[in-house]
């Protein structure tokens, strides 16, 4: 069955437009050589060419202003036409019949037009996905300007953190993709996960992983990293084992799964793979719940206790958060101008195997102090991080313009 003609508002009838009204304003030739140019444009960008038929009305749109990038500036002839685009029979080509006045065409508004450098920033990061080429390539369409060509020298997007090795991103796209195409057919996966410290891989050490029986659920990026969100449970790697397998809502760091990624194969049909209930899985596990109260990708296990935390930030610290809710707990409750700060209050998740330890720590602390002086220690760890995992990453930046407050300071 061939493939129906791209009719939509926005890639079909005003690219179309478009065309056409380079090629009068060019004088390129007769009807013939106009299909011609604006099917040789479409195919350029992988689009269904048209008929002479469909060009005909694309013509008498275009005469009558119907499309949005319309210049209503234009006087209209006494047929009611706006571009009167017509076929010269003396000279052989379309041209237009507006005197002295050059019709323009634009898609875009002049506001829209000075964001683009933004759009090209945010997106530019991103440009190993395919979708992101995709719109890259067909800018034109959305925009009357190639995305490639846009200038931005005078606008900047902080951008996120890049990997060292500039062949490793492409390397993580193409295997998200192919997760993707796991988690939509709901297979069951086997994967090898990374649990060295990063530093082996500098001194070339062995490294170890455990082997982890999987329902992929889905992908979320935090910081330019690529998480994996499944039910899991880690294999046991004796078979004389009868400890029981526990699953888990857990998070992978896709860059950390070491070698192929295998498919389980179903007992009773050897020629299927397992695959899982994906509906029933997000409800028995409470999924959803759990991702909307993460932070960033941090799940927090069923035995998660919140608890309120008061901390009192200073000086650009102050204003920071006067301005940005870094986590959705946070309030202000007391604000000093005359010293410069601000008294806040969050509500953060501990669980038992952080509160352990948490005195282990101090005595370890402790002992750095001992061992290196108070003068050296620039950042340190302060009790929160351990009771509270996440905020490390919440409140790292702010550790030398902040104080823990009591839990009776309100």
């Amino acid at each position: 069955m061939p493939k129906k003609i791209n009719k939509s508002t926005l890639v079909g009838k005003n690219l179309r437009i478009q065309f056409i009204h380079e090629f009068v304003l060019n004088k390129k030739g007769n009807r013939k050589a106009l299909l011609k140019f604006v099917n040789a444009k479409l195919l350029d960008r992988h689009l269904n060419t048209i008929s002479l038929k469909m060009l005909d009305v694309d013509l008498k749109d275009l005469n009558d202003g119907n499309f949005p990038g319309a210049d209503s500036s234009l006087p209209r002839d006494s047929k009611g036409k706006i571009y009167n685009a017509e076929y010269n029979r003396i000279e052989g080509t379309y041209e237009y019949r507006t005197g002295t006045i050059k019709p323009t065409i634009s898609f875009i508004s002049e506001e829209e037009r000075m964001t683009l450098p933004f759009v090209k920033g945010l997106l530019d990061p991103f440009e190993q996905i395919p979708s992101i080429q995709k719109l890259f390539t067909e800018s034109q369409a959305f925009f009357d300007v190639d995305m490639k060509k846009v200038d931005t020298s005078r606008t900047f997007v902080v951008k996120k953190p890049v990997y060292s090795d500039q062949n490793l991103n492409s390397i993580l796209i193409h295997r998200v993709i192919k997760l993707l195409n796991h988690i939509k057919k709901n297979e069951v996966l086997l994967i090898k996960y990374s649990e060295s410290k990063k530093l082996d891989y500098e001194v070339k050490r062995e490294l170890q992983s455990s082997t982890y029986l999987i329902y992929p659920l889905c992908i979320r990026m935090l910081d330019n990293l690529y998480y994996l969100t499944t039910l899991s449970q880690k294999k046991s790697e004796s078979k004389k084992s009868k400890k029981e397998n526990i699953w888990l809502i857990r998070n992978f760091r896709i860059d950390l799964i070491l070698g192929s990624i295998k498919n389980v194969p179903d007992k009773d049909k050897p020629h299927l793979y397992q695959t899982f209930d994906e509906a029933k899985e997000w409800a028995k596990y409470e999924v959803q719940e759990n991702i909307s109260k993460a932070i960033g990708i941090w799940n927090f296990p069923d035995d998660a206790v919140q608890e309120s935390v008061h901390i009192r930030f200073f000086g650009w610290a102050a204003s920071h958060l006067k301005v940005f809710d870094i986590h959705p707990t946070q309030i202000i409750y007391y604000t000093d101008v005359d010293n410069d700060f601000i008294d806040v209050e969050f509500k953060f998740y501990t669980y038992s195997k952080y509160r352990a330890l948490c005195a282990k720590t101090r005595e370890k602390n402790q002992q750095v102090l001992n061992d290196l002086g108070a003068a050296e220690i620039h950042f340190p760890r302060i009790p929160i991080f351990d009771r509270y995992p996440e905020t490390a990453k919440i409140l790292g930046q702010f550790i030398n313009f902040m104080v823990v407050l009591p839990k009776n300071s309100i």
